[in-house]
């Protein structure tokens, strides 16, 4: 059963605990450790607005493809929970398109100031965004909470082997990370992404077709 955080009335999110095996848990760990040459900066050069928003997202990511052995258990355990977590957060339950992953990695200094995952028409899709921690068995970072100014300013600490569910139309932060050591392998990672819903403006035909 997910735990729910909540502000008054609003759902803001469902979380649970323990959500893969142990092992498969320090297996994702050991595999990623393994990749740090493939991830890349957010912003950086292929990033236009990088030289304006460099101070707002800071971290390191990689892309589904370089952990796809580790998706099928996330994606086992999302599917066995969606009705539960779409009557959490007030969702209609719908037909799931697909679920889109990446794999970010936070470290000294790194955050992510305010945004929503789904505020324009490329992010409609978005129904549920979610957020998987693992870390290091013993952990060497602080900071890094998630924050919810409209719950309250609800923190979510990230804490191995959980996972967060939230309406991706939801203001939130992930506040500065903390990593004395500056190492890769001691900082905070998350494979996070979002459960989509087929988008109606994709099954809209164009103007002067039928």
């Amino acid at each position: 059963m997910g735990m729910w955080k909540k502000n008054k009335d609003i759902k803001v999110v469902i979380q649970y605990a323990d959500v893969l095996k142990n092992e498969t848990n320090k297996a994702l760990l050991r595999n990623i450790l393994s990749k740090e040459k493939l991830f890349k900066f957010t912003g950086g050069a292929n990033y236009s607005s990088y030289e304006i928003y460099h101070d707002w997202r800071k971290s390191q990511v990689l892309y589904k493809k370089d952990f796809i052995d580790f998706v099928p258990h996330l994606e086992k355990f999302i599917k066995k929970h969606f009705n539960e977590i779409c009557q959490c957060l007030k969702i209609e339950p719908f037909k799931i398109h697909d679920i889109d992953y990446q794999l970010t990695s936070h470290n000294d200094g790194e955050l992510f100031k305010l945004h929503k995952d789904k505020s324009t028409p490329a992010t409609e899709e978005r129904m549920i965004t979610f957020v998987y921690y693992f870390n290091s068995p013993v952990k060497k970072f602080s900071g890094g909470e998630l924050l919810f100014p409209e719950g309250g300013d609800l923190l979510i600490k990230p804490v191995n082997n959980t996972i967060v569910f939230f309406n991706p139309t939801h203001t939130h932060e992930v506040l500065k990370v903390s990593c004395p050591s500056k190492k890769f392998k001691d900082g905070r990672f998350t494979i996070n992404g979002w459960i989509l819903k087929e988008s109606i403006l994709k099954n809209k035909p164009a103007k002067g077709k039928k």
